[in-house]
């Protein structure tokens, strides 16, 4: 069997995207876990629903598209398999689901020392401890968001350390596994790529953007051709799909890469740092500023186009075919505030206080 780019998410991703498809946005509150600044107790904020739900649509899209397979516990697909938008990535052998209960002996060690890494404070580990107690007695938790974030996450990070698989977390766990810096070792080839087009794309949208509103945009870009293309929240996933065929190119070198970085070859990560550079050095030869006008740079907020006049012409024909030329097409995705409102008109509030929210919660202000 050939290598597989495989990645390890979670069921509560995919059941909050089947929950945005069916329900639509609806301005509803979730929990976000906060510790007190000495560590010794937490508590619950409020965060949009909405733009979880659509965070998760924007990590399945993008996830759909650059890896082979998308691997879930077995135990919780019900939770989202009843969306007939979500079964054809099954039923296409995309999303696997596995018995990882099967083989909990190897993950449970993983999974109690993630635990007592992310209880950084004396509440967190004691309501642990009754969650645990009235689960083995009752079956039920005292605080079942705790358990699903908490106990769910580590299990789910003891999985991946266990199997060696990347790990691909719901936005709410992702926030708190970064806080407490849990997560270690390589990062996937994928979270490589997507770092890489987020920095180019910053840099061109701060040269050309002085309001600083498209560099702060949280647009992934396989979401934003998926939203460009789409007549209808339910086109989305299809699309998804259409996209992974068009970048399956770029998806091979992206398992190769994931490979290179399983087997620790130094010399076939460097060539592939040499081709990211390499895209780098013509993005940035594209918006470089010229005395004599040679560069010309043609923006709209519906769409970027840069026309590239000056550089390294050995370079540019390289980045005109093939993985150089899918990366180049991803940094310079459709960005700004046009797309924001085709996502929130997709969803039946065009023009709507939703709309309006949505907008501002998806354009950072850290």
């Amino acid at each position: 069997m050939s290598y597989q780019n495989n990645l390890l998410i979670d069921n509560w991703t995919l059941q909050s995207v089947g929950e945005l498809l069916k329900e639509g946005l609806y301005d509803d509150d979730a929990n976000e876990l906060v510790v007190s600044s000495d560590l010794s107790t937490h508590s619950y904020r409020s965060v949009s629903l909405d733009v979880l739900n659509v965070r998760c649509l924007f990590q399945i899209l993008g996830e759909l598209v650059f890896n082979d397979r998308l691997l879930v516990d077995d135990q919780g697909t019900c939770t989202w398999m009843d969306s007939s938008e979500l079964l054809p990535l099954h039923s296409n052998g995309i999303v696997i689901p596995k018995p990882f209960l099967a083989i909990k002996d190897q993950w449970l060690p993983a999974r109690n020392a993630f635990v007592e890494m992310l209880c950084v404070s004396p509440s967190m580990s004691e309501l642990h401890k009754r969650n645990v107690a009235r689960y083995y007695k009752s079956g039920d938790n005292e605080d079942p968001f705790f358990g699903q974030l908490i106990w769910g996450g580590s299990g789910m990070l003891g999985r991946a350390h266990a199997l060696g698989l990347p790990y691909s977390s719901h936005p709410i766990r992702e926030a708190w596994f970064k806080r407490v810096d849990s997560l270690f070792g390589e990062r996937s080839a994928q979270q490589h790529l997507d770092q890489f087009i987020q920095q180019e794309q910053v840099k061109v949208y701060n040269r050309i953007d002085h309001s600083g509103y498209l560099a702060n945009l949280s647009l992934p870009p396989v979401a934003a051709l998926a939203i460009q293309e789409a007549s209808d929240a339910s086109d989305l996933i299809k699309i998804g799909l259409q996209l992974r065929e068009t970048y399956e190119p770029l998806r091979k070198w992206l398992r190769e890469f994931q490979e290179a970085i399983d087997s620790n070859d130094t010399e076939d990560q460097l060539k592939r740092q040499n081709l990211l550079d390499s895209v780098s050095r013509h993005i940035a030869s594209m918006h470089q500023s010229s005395p004599t006008g040679e560069t010309t740079v043609q923006v709209s907020m519906k769409l970027l186009k840069v026309t590239r006049k000056v550089g390294d012409p050995i370079n540019s024909l390289q980045n005109k075919f093939g993985v150089r030329a899918a990366m180049n097409q991803l940094i310079l995705a459709p960005a700004g505030r046009e797309v924001v409102q085709k996502l929130a008109k997709l969803f039946g509030e065009q023009h709507s206080s939703l709309a309006f929210k949505l907008e501002q919660a998806l354009v950072s202000r850290t």
